[in-house]
This record gives C-alpha cells, structure tokens and sequence, in this order.
C-alpha cells in the first residue's frame, strides 16, 4: 500500500497488533455469514461489510449481479495524482462437510492462533485484510495520492459472473485504475512462521471443467452386465487416475524456481533451483518438485476427479453414469489438444 501513500504527511506506525485481533475477530464474524456457492447468498456477506464499513464512516453500495448475488463496492478518495488502486475479493464460498473438520466450517473460531472456517484461506481472510487496511487508512487520515478502491465480488467460484458483471455494467467505477490487487501467487512461510517471501501471480493456469460419460444397459444389481455404465466410468478414472501429464517449464515457473534458489539452504536443492531446465532431467529432482503440490501444479496441466454420479439405488444397474473433471491449463496450451490427449489415455 505505500504506493498509495502520499509524502506530504509523516505517521507513526499504527498498532498492527491491535488491528491483526481485530481483523481476526471480524474474519470470525465474516465466515459465520454462509455464502455457500452454490447458491451464493453472498447479499448477506455484502450488507455485514456495509455495516462494518459505516461504523467508519466509509459509503459503500451493492449493487447485485442477480437476486441475491451481491457485489459491493466502496471508496476512499485521495488527491487523484496518481491513479486508483483495486482491493479485489470475493464473497463466495465452497461447500464443506462438518464432519471433515476438526473445527465447525462455519463457526470462524480462533484456535491454536488460527481462525478457522471455510473462506478463511479462499478467500475472506484476503477480503478481510483489504477490508482492514482501508479502514485503517481511514482512521489515521492518512493522505492518499490516489483513491482506493473496495470491490467484493460475488460467484467466484463457479463461474465468475459477478466480476464480469461488475466490469461490464459498472465499469465506469473503475475507469482509470493502474493496479488490481487479488488472490494469487504463492506466499511461503518459514519454520518460526516469519513470511520469507510474497509471491506475485503473473499469469494464471486456465480452469478446464469436464464431464465424461458411460452410458450401458439398464437393469437390476442382482443380474451383473458386461457394459454397467458405471464399471465403465470406474475404469476410465482409473485410467485418468494413473495418468501423469507432461512437465513442461514455462517462462514464470522458471523465474520463480531461479528465485527460490536465492533463499535455498541446501546445496543440492539450490542447484535444481538455480537451473530448473536442468533439475527436470534428473529422475532425483523430479520427484522431489512433483512431490511438492505447488511445484507440480505449475509445472504441468493437472487433473483432478471431483463429482461423481450413476444410479441412487443401490440395487439398479444405472443405463449413465458420470465424472466431472477440475482440469487446470498451463498458460498457452489448447483445449482442444488436451480433449484429443485425454480421449487416447481413456480408449
């Protein structure tokens, strides 16, 4: 944020001690709102913002993409010398299973120095960082160079609309921005919990979503039949399961990797680090990089199985059965090869 801040007036340091219990408690406040997607809900999410923002005396409006899909937008002014800046979220969240959790998804209890609930990583924690700072700002009267600006969006996550709403029916409230500031890019954390680094997404893999489909004979689960259309999905996932897609190095990943052998401490990882295209013809090095979620993410396109579906009785041979695919792209491949790849792995 010091770019947004002007030299003509010197402050002390606020308390970020004070404002990290506070921004903790209002994450609480903000996951026990339940702005599950599907169906959204996220009105609810945008009017408890708007509340939190008037104590302040910051205006916000909403204004909603579809009944009750709320996107608020709120702004603090500066001198207008430089251009605005964008604290961009969304109030969305996915389902979750209580009994998957050792804490109530959607209690936003502190525990452990941690509050936790679905959104508190995904992303409310985010929304309630720019929520804070703007309010911090505020409070402090700091003198801003250019006007910051608050954008919580709704349908983040199954499709987006209330972003490409905003930019399209509301884009003269964001005429003129210079910067964006959103969830990406990966932060890692040392042992003692002391940030080593902020990472900055540059680039972004493309989402790919795909259903694939079985289709057989009908019939009753006492009389088993060759083409069951659900035996056949299962050996087409099993199929995709074992499949691994090719590594392929692009310009970011290789930046980021030359980065991190800055900071490596151990001899032979900062080698790898240091020349990645040479670490990826090492069988070692590969299986250390692709033992790393994050690594092997971007560093080839990647499948995951999500929703399944076939018959709801136990006892009936279901005549389809279905998969859908979260499939993640690397920047510049074409899904239509990905589609011709995918089909020779399940033939």
């Amino acid at each position: 944020m010091s770019a947004a801040v002007g030299a003509a007036q010197q402050t002390s340091h606020p308390d970020f001690d004070a404002l990290g219990f506070e921004a903790a408690e209002r994450l609480g406040e903000y996951i026990r709102i339940r702005t599950i997607n599907p169906p959204g809900n996220e009105t609810a999410g945008a009017k408890w913002l708007k509340q939190v923002l008037a104590r302040e005396g910051i205006a916000a409006q909403i204004y909603e993409s579809s009944p009750g899909r709320g996107n608020l937008y709120a702004r603090l002014p500066g001198t207008g010398s430089k251009r605005p800046i964008v604290l961009l979220s969304h109030i969305d969240v996915v389902p979750a299973t209580d009994s998957a959790w050792q804490v109530g998804p959607w209690s936003g209890e502190t525990r452990s120095g941690a509050v936790w609930g679905r959104g508190a990583l995904d992303m409310k924690g985010t929304g309630i960082a720019e929520l804070m700072t703007m309010i911090a700002l505020k409070r402090r009267g700091v003198p801003l160079s250019r006007d910051i600006i608050l954008v919580a969006n709704a349908d983040e996550e199954t499709g987006s609309s209330g972003a490409e709403w905003f930019a399209r029916e509301k884009k003269a409230l964001l005429r003129d921005a210079e910067f964006l500031l959103n969830e990406g890019g990966h932060n890692r954390l040392g042992p003692e919990g002391r940030t080593e680094y902020y990472g900055i997404g540059v680039t972004e893999k493309v989402p790919y979503w795909l259903r694939i489909t079985a289709r057989g004979s009908p019939g009753h689960g006492s009389l088993p039949r060759p083409d069951n259309a659900a035996a056949r999905i299962a050996r087409a996932l099993g199929r995709i399961a074992a499949y691994q897609t090719p590594i392929k190095l692009t310009p970011p990943a290789e930046r980021y990797f030359k980065d991190l052998a800055t900071r490596e401490t151990d001899p032979r990882r900062r080698r790898w680090f240091a020349d990645p295209a040479a670490a990826l013809r090492n069988p070692a090095a590969v299986r250390f990089l692709t033992s790393n979620l994050y690594y092997n993410a971007i560093l080839r396109n990647t499948i995951s199985i999500t929703v399944l579906s076939g018959s709801d009785k136990t006892n009936v041979i279901p005549s389809e059965a279905s998969a859908e695919l979260d499939v993640r792209l690397l920047p510049d491949e074409r899904p239509a090869d990905f589609v011709c790849e995918l089909r020779r792995v399940i033939a």
